[in-house]
């Protein structure tokens, strides 16, 4: 699952992957305009505790402004 977010000259990314052992949020964030891009990895030994902070985060996003990109 993918969820991409656009604000003025920002953007952010955020996934529900599986890795080989844990579940895994990630994130990608930086600027529209050749700034650099950024990655965080965060790890979850199971789906509901990755799912719960995919959520958090996504709701987080969308209070800062960000919008959902299709």
């Amino acid at each position: 699952m993918i969820i991409a977010y656009r604000k003025d000259t920002r953007y952010y990314a955020l996934s529900l992957e599986r890795d080989m052992f844990n579940w895994c949020v990630c994130k990608s964030y930086g600027g529209t305009y050749g700034r650099a891009e950024h990655r965080r990895k965060k790890p979850f030994d199971d789906f509901s505790s990755a799912f719960d902070y995919f959520e958090s985060e996504h709701e987080r996003r969308l209070k800062r402004g960000y919008h959902i990109i299709e």
